[in-house]
């Protein structure tokens, strides 16, 4: 991957590839879930704080990378009471629950020791072939490095997930020498050790491809968030959701977007973000882990960590930052930014405004160029604008501050005192005409 970052924790989908590949074996239900890790505390580290309350997952540390038949070797006494063991590759990240259980099934209905999942690639170069006999019997499978180049032209490779017996397993683990070009311990070579022990061993082709997609580059992550995009999209739309431009848009996996909604180009939706029914998002807005209602409609703009209630406009280019609360019918528009603060039903901050750590009560306005002051170079101080208040342009709002319902204050103003309901509030210097003096030179 050519970084410091360890290779399964990329992100993918917003998510680190080790999350989705964990995520899917949960969904099997096994009686357990073992992962083997290196020396990097950084993996330990995440799955610790992504999976804590889960149970029945254990971690073990492979001491030195000798290879993937010494790493399966160092959780021999955490399977124990394991029969049936599937491998999955920490880097393999679209395998799909259906995929699995289909190969477990193949792998106990054919009484194999051992089951490969296979997939067949149109450019095979950097996996393993899976090679086969006469009778179309599984014999064994060649790494790259090891082919022959009979070997390389077979284009059915291996996925690096398997299904073995647990016994025959280890006893076959127990053989394995590292007689290959990486000098390593390679798991593919139990499949020839325990057909020479008289077992059975098998290989399942799964329907896609795409699946078994194995991240080793920056251009396989790639690869995989194209596919891992498409899938999401076409969901999507056949959930009823319209998306004219696919190419043009991302969206996470973990979004959840409802019928009759449009997500025009250039948007991009993370996290755990949800966007209600007939929405109109875009072109060109980033939200990240956000809650909107129905009939919002946005545009040019970023929102993230908010919540925005039904029928609300926002934009062009409205900065949205964490804690926002927005009510129904509010407009929010262009080169507005608000933080910390909750905006009423049907107010306004039409254009030009930056609203901190302010509550704004229902049905106010608040005029271009206004400030709530809320940084007194200490602390964050607290401004709360009550109900049908209007606040003209150019005002500035020093906080702490409370201005009272169905207040007025004036264009231009520096407010530094609470204002009381039901008052127009002025606090500006007097206007003075002085006459020009026009020189000639």
């Amino acid at each position: 991957m050519v970084s410091r970052i360890p290779k399964v924790l990329h992100p993918l989908g917003g998510r680190p590839i080790l999350s989705y590949v964990l995520a899917t074996a949960f969904q099997l239900k096994p009686k357990k879930v073992t992962v083997i890790v290196g020396q990097d505390e950084r993996i330990r580290g995440r799955i610790m704080e992504e999976y804590a309350k889960i149970k029945n997952l254990e971690l073990v540390r492979q001491a030195k990378p000798l290879g993937t038949a010494h790493a399966l070797g160092s959780a021999k006494k955490e399977l124990d009471g394991v029969s049936t063991v599937l491998v999955l590759p920490g880097d393999v990240p679209l395998l799909s629950k259906d995929t699995l259980e289909e190969l477990l099934a193949f792998h106990l209905r054919e009484h194999a020791k051992g089951t490969c999942l296979s997939a067949r690639l149109a450019n095979p170069a950097g996996y393993g072939r899976v090679v086969r006999g006469p009778a179309n019997n599984f014999l064994k499978i060649a790494e790259e490095k090891d082919a022959g180049l009979r070997e390389l032209q077979i284009h059915e490779v291996n996925s690096g997930v398997y299904a073995f017996e647990k016994d025959a397993l280890f006893t076959a683990l127990s053989h394995i020498q590292p007689l290959n070009a990486k000098k390593e311990y390679y798991l593919t070579d139990v499949f020839e050790i325990m057909r020479n022990q008289g077992h059975r061993t098998a290989a399942w082709m799964c329907s896609s491809s795409e699946e078994v997609l194995g991240i080793n580059t920056r251009v396989d992550l790639a690869r995989a968030e194209n596919v891992l995009q498409r899938w999401t999209l076409e969901t999507l739309m056949l959930e009823g959701v319209t998306i004219p431009v696919p190419q043009s848009v991302c969206i996470d996996p973990g979004v959840r977007i409802g019928e009759d909604t449009i997500i025009y180009p250039g948007t991009i939706l993370k996290g755990k973000t949800v966007v209600g029914r007939n929405c109109q998002i875009g072109p060109e807005v980033y939200i990240e882990d956000s809650t909107f209602g129905a009939n919002v409609r946005a545009c040019y703009s970023y929102a993230r960590m908010i919540t925005v209630a039904d029928f609300v406009t926002i934009g062009p280019y409205a900065h949205l930052r964490p804690g926002t609360h927005v009510g129904e019918r509010v407009k929010i528009g262009n080169f507005t930014e608000i933080k910390e603060s909750t905006v009423g039903e049907d107010s306004k901050v039409p254009h030009l405004a930056y609203v901190g750590d302010a509550d704004i009560g229902p049905r106010c306005n608040i005029g271009a160029g206004t400030i709530t002051c809320n940084f007194d170079g200490v602390r964050k101080n607290k401004t709360v604008i009550e109900g049908d208040t209007f606040v003209g342009s150019n005002v500035n709002l020093i906080a702490p501050i409370r201005i009272g319902k169905n207040a007025l204050v004036a264009a231009g103003s520096t407010i530094t005192r609470d204002v009381p309901p039901n008052t127009l509030a002025i606090a500006r210097s007097f206007q003075i005409h002085k006459r020009r003096n026009h020189e000639n030179n």
